[in-house]
């Protein structure tokens, strides 16, 4: 009796003390407690197959234990080839819905007890054939970032065959490189904690552009068709390999805008289809004459009150700054960065997904005083930076252009706005995009790379205008094999007519490069002078595989031996080129009609004597 009572006491301390601790163990949802973290790494093969696999380990600080019953995460890929979940190194089932770009996965765990000596690890392996394409001379690794994780290690691993990294969107702390493969691990970056990471290995960063537009005058009379090009300068630079058919006039403006236009009769129709490369470096960036235009408060570009500068001028004097740049000294940089940092914090993006710019459609207030700080399209944020920045003295301008698909903000590229300011030190424009940081805050990377160019607008905030274009009419596309200038422009000139000093000719020009000229000046070297045509009046463009012929007159010709045709041309970055020819000549001689007319006058004359003075003598000799 006695020993069983020492047995039920045993039993109903033991049963306390397991009762004590369930109470302490608190039942809750991975997503709403514990410290979570993401380690990850990244092998290509050299058929270009991805093998991502993800880490999540959630640990327990407390001493109080925790109980896991679900567990759900997002892989950034809404397509793969094959996926496996483990769970504490054992294979587990899952299920999982798709959205655009992502995948969620979901766990239902048996009650798993977390404490600070048994973490839970959920592993994730995903395979995507095809990822890299492969048989070019460069290579691009394009990764996403994991949502809702800090990244606390990457690492990727690619064939050593590859190359080395010719531009990364992150910093990579060392790097191991063997035989047949290289590692390199991420760099910690406080600011970016869930990068995207992109990665070029090969020659260097550039893009193959494709515009295939269809045009058709369903009106009464003819009508000029504008396309807009990519602009050309400032780093950014355009060769093109195929441009039909050839456009009825190019026109730039001051900005380097570049237009082509089609001239189309009543119901005609044409198919515009223009290829080429867009690629950059780190040229000088023209200095503009004048920095007027780009200080210049124009109608979305300036406050109707002084709200909004008072405003920003407290957030700098609170930072230690004064009211404008030329008072900065040295933290010129420091300067704009916080004015950037301003237009973030004051911004709240717009819900709706980034959308293709329509040339008719101008989304921004004309008057910032009322400043959108939720629904902020691109435009406003673009907006209200360069009126903030020209406001205290910085020069800036708009840029309307095309987002790559170079750091995967979404599936394919996308229209955009953004700014641009100039930077006295380095003597550059300097691309600036809150409203891109701003959309996609894990993917955001600070690079001009991916921002291609084609407005700019300095003077007016509304004009120039770029083209429509639909996703089927414009492909951007990161290059695998690149291109080098090339330029090959022939010219032949031929005389064909000549009245005394006047020569008439056809100047012949063959563009067999790949880059668009203009003819600047044409000069005749005759008898030691050099005379210019008579009627050269406007500028002639030439593009790629196009031959023109010009009719030219010149006055003052001398004909001799030595005659040589000179001419200069430029590309659209401002590039000179000079091009000398000797004279062809299938030429038809005018010979001056005055001499002419006193001898066949004097013949005849000549002859009516001869024939009186006949006559006469034979009446003399019959009389």
């Amino acid at each position: 009796m006695k020993s069983l009572s020492g047995y039920l006491k045993r039993i109903l301390l033991l049963s306390s003390l397991l009762s004590l601790f369930l109470m302490s163990i608190t039942t809750v949802n991975a997503s709403e407690t514990l410290t979570r973290t993401s380690d990850s790494s990244y092998s290509i093969s050299k058929e270009g197959s991805l093998s991502a696999t993800y880490k999540f380990t959630l640990s327990q600080k407390s001493s109080i234990p925790t109980v896991i019953t679900n567990f759900s995460f997002l892989i950034p890929f809404d397509s793969f080839d094959s996926l496996s979940i483990s769970v504490n190194g054992k294979i587990y089932k899952y299920s999982s819905t798709t959205q655009e770009g992502y995948t969620k996965i979901f766990l239902n765990l048996p009650n798993i007890i977390i404490q600070r000596i048994s973490p839970l690890t959920v592993s994730a392996v995903v395979k995507v054939n095809n990822h890299v394409v492969v048989g070019g001379e460069n290579f691009y690794i394009l990764i996403p970032s994991v949502p809702s994780f800090v990244t606390d290690s990457a690492s990727v691993e690619f064939p050593s065959s590859w190359g080395g990294i010719a531009w990364s969107s992150v910093e990579w702390e060392k790097s191991m490189s063997g035989s047949n493969t290289t590692v390199l691990n991420l760099k910690k970056d406080t600011k970016h904690l869930n990068p995207s990471i992109a990665i070029l290995l090969g020659e260097g960063i550039g893009y193959n552009l494709t515009i295939k537009k269809e045009l058709s005058n369903t009106e009464e009379e003819s009508r000029i068709y504008k396309i807009s090009l990519p602009r050309e300068g400032d780093g950014q630079h355009v060769l093109y390999t195929q441009f039909s058919p050839t456009p009825f006039d190019i026109e730039t403006d001051n900005n380097s805008n570049i237009n082509i236009s089609y001239m189309l009769k009543k119901g005609e129709e044409i198919a515009v289809a223009i290829e080429g490369l867009i690629y950059f470096d780190d040229v000088t960036h023209k200095v503009p004459s004048s920095f007027d235009s780009y200080l210049n408060l124009d109608e979305y570009w300036h406050f109707t009150d002084e709200s909004e500068m008072k405003r920003l001028l407290v957030f700098l004097r609170n930072l230690g700054y004064s009211d404008t740049i030329t008072e900065a000294g040295s933290d010129r940089g420091e300067y704009i960065d916080s004015i950037y940092n301003y237009v973030l914090g004051r911004m709240n993006p717009s819900t709706a997904q980034l959308e293709d710019i329509k040339s008719s459609l101008r989304r921004g207030n004309k008057s910032l005083s009322t400043i959108v700080s939720s629904g902020a399209y691109p435009d406003e944020y673009t907006d209200l930076l360069i009126a903030l920045l020209r406001s205290t003295g910085v020069p800036a301008r708009m840029v309307i252009g095309y987002i790559s698909p170079l750091n995967s903000y979404q599936k394919g590229g996308f229209f955009h706005s953004w700014a641009e300011y100039w930077d006295i030190e380095s003597n550059r424009w300097i691309t600036l995009d809150p409203a891109l940081e701003d959309f996609f805050p894990t993917r955001f990377i600070d690079t001009h790379y991916d921002h291609i160019a084609f407005v700019t607008r300095s003077k007016s905030s509304v004009t120039p205008q770029t083209s429509i274009f639909s996703s089927a009419e414009l492909s951007v596309e990161p290059a695998q094999n690149l291109i080098s200038p090339y330029n090959e422009i022939t010219t032949s000139f031929k005389i064909t007519e000549r009245e005394g000093n006047v020569a008439k000719g056809i100047l012949t020009i063959k563009n067999s490069g790949n880059r668009i000229y203009r003819l600047e000046e044409v000069q005749l070297k005759t008898d030691g002078e050099l005379i210019k045509p008579e009627n050269l009046w406007s500028t002639h463009t030439i593009v790629p595989g196009a031959q023109e012929e010009i009719e030219l007159v010149f006055t003052n010709f001398k004909s001799n031996s030595d005659s040589i045709f000179l001419t200069m041309f430029s590309d659209m970055e401002g590039s000179v080129y000079r091009k000398t020819t000797d004279l062809e000549s299938s030429v038809k001689v005018n010979m001056n009609s005055e001499p002419l007319n006193l001898i066949i006058s004097f013949g005849i004359f000549s002859v009516i004597i001869f024939t009186f003075k006949l006559l006469s003598s034979k009446i003399k000799n019959n009389g």
